[in-house]
Order: C-alpha cells, then structure tokens, then sequence
C-alpha cells in the first residue's frame, strides 16, 4: 500500500491532538471518522473542531470551511 491510496482515516479521542488530527486529515482531503467516549464528548470534539476551522480560515489557511467539514 502507498500513502496516496489512504483515504479513510480513523481518529480515536477528540480532544486538543485528536480534533487537530482530524482537522488537519480532513484539509488533505481524507474521510475521518472521529470517535469518542461519549456524546458529550462528541458534542465537544465538535465545537473545537468548528474554532479550529474558523481559526484557520480566518488566517488564510483554509478556503472552503464548508469541504473540510464535509470529510469529517
């Protein structure tokens, strides 16, 4: 396998490192599937996902906050 033919990635625990990995996978143009411990935590993982983006869209980093939110 070669690193061009991933195209699903899984991230396990959202939190500060997880939501960033899954920023960050998803602004490559990988799916990810984010898991963890609970809907609250999901709910969370969400959030900092959602400032992440904004953050980097703000800061020119990311065109289309809408495609990256759409691979996650």
């Amino acid at each position: 396998m070669k690193l061009e033919d991933i195209k699903n990635v899984a991230s396990i625990g959202g939190g500060v490192i997880g939501s960033s990995w899954t920023v960050l996978f998803a602004m490559k143009g990988l799916n990810v599937k984010l898991y963890d411990i609970n809907d609250d935590c999901i709910a969370a993982d969400k959030n900092t996902i959602e400032g992440n983006i904004d953050f980097l869209v703000a800061n020119g980093a990311i065109a289309d906050k809408d495609a990256v939110l759409a691979k996650i």
